[in-house]
């Protein structure tokens, strides 16, 4: 009986912290957001929002509502697009286009200004979207502050080596920019810090070649790629540490890590696995994993779509977007093909780890006494 009550005991502290913490997330989803023969895409902190570009003889930019999926275009029919930049919550965007010449629009809070002629190319923005990182030229990174008429500090670059440096990402507050620059001994993935660029070396084994793709929006985890040597490896770096993530099964040895959550706990960016590329995500307890697997364990069907690569991942860990392709699809009853939609962007959302936990620890505890009795 002793034994029965604490079971009994566990399942209500189980169901009592489960409820305490409030109503639980929305049910699994997945959603094709645009496509076309090239497109990119970019997600806010908050998982609310896609920044997508669509390149073709009609070049698109502009943002989809994850919870409406409703697709808002801000420019049309330009020569060509840049992957707009999006602000915590989605909003503030920004982004350039070119039509005979570079031009830089933002959309903030509903309202959307062609700001234009630039030479500065939005590659990340802060939590508030007062700092923006990019870059001036194809050699050149730099921080904007005070918004897009605010001045531009370029960051350098590491010493020796061509002169060459890329900003990838920034961090919440604005202040840590990564990405990564030629060094003397290669190129080399970098961390930026109140005018000081330091290098982060590389995995060890294999030739020199390392670089910064993310930043967590705390500032403590820098994600993206290095040389072991097993070949181009995934990688994180905390402090001065790195780690190699590893790869998925088959295929050749390459991956690389393109996006963080808040803490630094989950991580998400493309593998390897028999046929080409595939998204994973990764955390500590489980390791990297195919992101499809994960989706079609929860219930999600995917259809045709190919998951090729995770791009960015939301704060909370929840919401993932990426890039994937469809195939025509050949019907085994008829003689018709259902066109497919060839590279798209998609976005997925999954329940929040915390609550399944919980609530798997309830019916565990439930199951258990009734075993007990």
């Amino acid at each position: 009986e002793g034994s029965s009550m604490r079971l009994f005991g566990y399942f209500n502290l189980a169901l009592f912290v489960l409820f305490a913490a409030g109503p639980s997330h929305a049910a699994p989803s997945f959603q094709v957001v645009v496509w076309n023969d090239f497109v990119s895409a970019d997600l806010s902190a908050d998982g609310s929002t896609v920044g997508y570009a669509e390149a073709s003889a009609d070049a698109r930019a502009g943002f989809f509502d994850v919870a409406t999926g409703t697709r808002t275009n801000l420019v049309t029919g330009r020569g060509g697009v840049s992957t707009p930049v999006l602000s915590s919550d989605g909003s503030i965007i920004q982004g350039t286009y070119s039509d005979g010449g570079d031009a830089l629009y933002e959309y903030r809070n509903g309202v959307l200004d062609d700001l234009g002629p630039t030479t500065w190319t939005p590659t990340a923005l802060s939590a508030v979207g007062d700092v923006s990182v990019g870059s001036l030229s194809t050699t050149m990174a730099g921080r904007r502050t005070g918004g897009v008429s605010g001045p531009i500090e370029d960051l350098g670059d590491l010493a020796g080596g061509a002169t060459l440096a890329v900003a990838r990402d920034v961090s919440g507050n604005g202040q840590i920019v990564v990405g990564e620059s030629e060094s003397g001994l290669g190129t080399e993935a970098f961390r930026w810090q109140a005018g000081q660029i330091l290098g982060l070396g590389d995995l060890a084994g294999g030739g020199f070649g390392s670089s910064a793709w993310a930043i967590s929006t705390d500032g403590s985890t820098i994600v993206g790629a290095g040389t072991s040597s097993a070949g181009v490896e995934a990688a994180l770096w905390s402090g001065m540490s790195v780690l190699g993530l590893g790869d998925l099964p088959g295929g050749d040895f390459a991956s690389r890590a393109l996006g963080v959550s808040a803490d630094g706990g989950v991580v998400v960016g493309s593998g390897s696995i028999d046929g080409g590329e595939s998204a994973f995500i990764w955390d500590q307890g489980s390791g990297m994993r195919e992101l499809s697997t994960v989706l079609a364990g929860l219930g999600l069907d995917l259809g045709a779509v190919e998951l090729r690569r995770a791009v960015a991942i939301s704060d909370d860990g929840r919401t993932i977007v990426g890039l994937g392709f469809e195939a025509d699809i050949f019907s085994e009853t008829s003689p018709d093909v259902i066109p497919g939609r060839g590279n798209l962007v998609w976005v997925a959302t999954i329940p929040e780890p915390t609550t399944g936990l919980l609530l798997g620890l309830g019916l565990a505890a439930l199951s258990a006494r009734r075993r007990a009795s």
